[in-house]
Formats: structure tokens, sequence, C-alpha cells
């Protein structure tokens, strides 16, 4: 007879679990208001779940272990179809989510079996699972809590100590440019597409240059990775120099990246002289929300959190099956394309339009034509930039859409604007390329398409090898009447685990 008083929690923990601890891991752009909701939903259904259990059997201890077997099940599935997609032996292919439910649920049927049939009272076995899933619990939220000791130290230093970027014509008269930074992840440089894809973008390229545009086609990003290239582009430094102005470790530290892309220097500079700042929201943390924009316009309709929240669970199934966020993610990049000339009507200027699209970066979600590719939903978690056609297709597409982009800009514009086409890094070569050295390899995944619209002759500054750190020291010195000294090109390649993998340049 069940005499002792345990509490049946761990239902409820394994329920939240993957909550805080996506939570935990995803802080910095994260607000906890969202997740309050999720988990105070989650709580709720697992509640209801453990009272039809209860209901069916009978038993406390028992509903409490196959409530607690079937959430495990549903919330960590998503977690095991990136477990077996990260064994070398398998592909997205290798997946079947109909095989993989119904083992599992075959798994489960028999576990539910053998619970309700056992005459033991699986009161320790409930206390061992209290145990276990409070500290998994816990540990995640001492991983929040450092995270809140830490900014908390650090926030005296979340301004940076300013590089003198301030004008020397303070009374400058006249109207200034609006100023359009796109950024297009991953786009590769007009170099690596012809000697490696064997692509000749010279249609896009022409294009470029007959609506007035300077092409640097031997430009390269500073840093090989995404939050590293903007905090260093949009803070017009390089890395180890941020670091020692802010003093703290950046490069092993993604969260601090995405506070110097947020709390960054030109858009600081452009709002003291005047300027709007116009950001277009996306899924990636970095780039999710400025709170220091005027505006943020966000085409996504589900919070990133809450997408993989859902991408963990079982619910993964149905999603991938559908290609639901493949979808999301093409209607995403559709939308900001379409309302980036539409931001000279939704706030008096001028205004600084700052619109990162994550393409022709995987996912594959467009073809040549603009078509859902069948394979693009196979790659949509895998970050996978092995498919050459479909990376191929894919920047085609965007090209036509950038395109469209300049013309809506150009005819809106009542005052020519500064435009500023540009990729973050170049693309990633994977596996196929190992045949080819470090330095070809680097070279190749750091040339980059970097293209400018300077008004009233500003493009006479610009040089071929011109790269990203330089980019807002040059338009502030020319447009602004800053005294910014350019500073040396350089490019890091495969920056990890603090090791700096520096790419010398033979400009």
């Amino acid at each position: 007879m069940e005499k002792e008083k345990v509490y049946i929690i761990h239902p409820y923990l394994i329920a939240i679990s993957p909550a805080i601890f996506i939570y935990a891991h995803n802080f910095e752009q994260v607000h906890y208001s969202l997740v309050f909701q999720a988990v105070i939903l989650i709580l709720c259904s697992t509640y209801v779940l453990t009272l039809t259990w209860q209901y069916i059997i009978g038993n406390n201890f028992k509903s409490g272990i196959i409530t607690s077997t079937v959430l495990f099940v549903f919330v960590n599935y998503g977690q095991l179809v990136d477990y077996i997609l990260s064994l070398s032996f398998s592909s997205p292919v290798f997946v079947r989510h109909r095989y993989l439910v119904l083992t599992l649920s075959l798994i489960l049927i028999l576990l539910v079996y053998l619970v309700i049939k056992t005459n033991n009272s699986l009161i320790n076995l409930t206390k061992f699972l209290n145990i276990v899933m409070l500290i998994s619990v816990m540990i995640s939220f001492v991983h929040i809590v450092s995270k809140l000791v830490f900014e908390y130290k650090h926030r005296s230093q979340e301004n940076i100590k300013r590089t003198a970027t301030t004008s020397t014509d303070q009374d400058r008269k006249g109207v200034f440019p609006d100023i359009y930074y796109i950024i297009l992840d991953g786009y590769a440089g007009y170099n690596t597409l012809k000697e490696l894809w064997h692509y000749d973008n010279s249609d896009f390229l022409n294009y470029l240059w007959s609506k007035g545009f300077y092409v640097a086609t031997d430009s390269r990003s500073n840093y090989g990775v995404t939050h590293l290239s903007l905090s260093s582009s949009l803070n017009m430094e390089y890395l180890d120099s941020l670091e020692n102005k802010i003093g703290s470790e950046i490069i092993n530290n993604k969260g601090r990246a995405y506070k110097l892309i947020e709390n960054n220097e030109v858009m600081s500079f452009l709002k003291h002289q005047g300027y709007k700042i116009i950001n277009f929201s996306t899924n990636w943390p970095g780039t999710m929300i400025n709170k220091n924009a005027d505006i943020n316009i966000d085409c996504g309709k589900i919070p990133p959190y809450i997408r993989l929240l859902l991408q963990s669970s079982l619910i993964r199934a149905y999603t991938d099956k559908i290609s639901f966020f493949s979808r999301k993610h093409r209607e995403r990049i559709l939308c900001t394309l379409s309302k980036l000339p539409e931001t000279k009507s939704m706030i008096d200027g001028p205004r600084f339009v700052f619109a990162h699209i994550i393409s022709p970066h995987p996912p594959w979600v467009f073809d040549k034509n603009g078509r859902q590719p069948e394979k693009g939903d196979l790659h949509f978690l895998n970050n996978d930039w092995g498919d050459e056609q479909a990376y191929l297709d894919q920047l085609i597409f965007i090209n036509s859409k950038i395109e469209d982009v300049i013309e809506g800009i150009l005819v809106e514009a009542d005052v020519l604007p500064i435009i500023i086409i540009q990729s973050d890094h170049g693309p990633s070569l994977g596996k196929d390329y190992v045949k080819h050295s470090d330095k070809i390899r680097s070279v190749a995944e750091m040339n980059i398409l970097n293209a400018y619209f300077l008004p009233d002759d500003g493009k006479k500054l610009l040089y071929n090898f011109i790269s990203p750190v330089n980019t807002f020291r040059l338009i502030f010195n020319y447009y602004f009447h800053t005294n910014l000294n350019l500073l040396d090109d350089k490019s890091y390649w495969h920056i990890e685990l603090g090791k700096k993998g520096l790419l010398p340049s033979d400009h």
C-alpha cells in the first residue's frame, strides 16, 4: 500500500526542460515573457495529460511514469533526428519520419504496457526521476543565472568607447542621403564563382555597373562567419581592437558579438546625425531584433524561440513533411525584399535601412525561377552547402530580386541614396573541396560581393580590394567629414576555439 508521501514532479520537469534549455543557450536574444508564456502552456498541457492517464489507469505513480515516457519522446524527437543526421553514415534522406515515428510508437506502446502490468510500487523510480530531472533543469537555470550576472557586470561596457566618429562639420547644410545596407548572407565573390563553381556572374555585375555601382571584385570578408563579420563591419573595427575597448572576449562569445551587432557604432553615429534606423528582423539571433532601431520590420510570423521549441519536438515530423519552416523562411526573404523600397514612406528621413538577407546561404528554398525546390526541405536544418547547383540556382534568383530592389529604391528616391550590397562571407566549400589547399579554400570562402552606389562622385575613393571593416569609415569621411583612418584590409579565416587563422593578403 502506498503510504509514503512522494510528489510526482518529473513529468512537469521533463516537459519544460527543452524550453528552459533553449532559453539558457539563446538568452541574449529571447525575451523572458515569451519563455514564461511557453512554460505556462506546457505545464497546463502536462497537467491535463497526467490527469487523463490517472483517470485511465487509476494509479498516480504509473500514470506519472507513462506521462513522462510519452513526454520525453515527444519533446526530444527533434533532438533524436538531429543526432541521427549528425552520424557520419547518415544524410537528410536517411531520416524518414514515418518510420521513425512508427518505431518510437511501438516502443512507447511496449513501455506503457509494461508499466501498467508491473506489480512494483514505482516509488523509488519516481524519486529517481524527480532527482534526475530536477538536476537537469537546475543546470539550465544555473546557466541562465550566470549569464545574468555576466550581463550585470559588463553592462557599463555595453557602449563601446567610440573611435572618435564625430563630424568635423557639425553645421553642415543640405539633405543627407538615405543609406541602405543590404547583407546577402554567404554570397560568393566573382572570382570564387568563376574559378570553383564555373559560373560567370557577369550579367549581374554588368547590371550593377550600368546603374552606377562600384563593384570591388577582389574584396574579401574580414571574418568567415556572420556574427564576427557583422560585429566588425558595423563597428568599423577588427575584433581584437573591439575586445580591448570593451574588456571582454568576442571571438568565442556569440552573445557579446550579438550585442555588438545591436549596439553598433554605425547606427549610433547616424542617429546623432539625425537618421532614423529601420531594421529588418531575421530568424537569426544576431539580427533578430534591434532595440536601438526606430522601426523593426518583422516579416516572420513565428518567433525563432518558438520555432526552435517546435523543431525539437515531435511536431517536427509534421512541419518537415509540409515544408512548414521552409515556406516561412521563403516568405520572410520575399517579404523583406519587397518591403525594402517601401521604407521611404515608413518614417521621415533621413533613413538608415539595415537588411540581413539569409540567402543565398542555405536552406535551399528558391530555384533560379523562385520556385520551392523539392530538396530544399531536406536541407533546412542541416546548413548543408554541399549542393552546388542548388546554391547557384538560389543565387541567380536572389540576383533578380536585388535588381528589383535597386530599381524600386532609385525610383522612390527624391535624393540619390547610398546603397551598399555586401556579403558577410563567402560560401563554405564543404567536404568536396578537401583536395584544395587551405590557402585556396580560404581565399575562395572569403571572396565576397561588395558593391557600392555612392552619389556625388563618392565612388572615386573606392578601391578594388576594400573590405567591410572600411566600408563606413570611407563613407563617413566623404559624406560626413569625419577623420577616420582606413585600416589595413585583412581577412581572418576559420577562427574557433581561440585560434586565429590569418589569411595573408597579397594586395
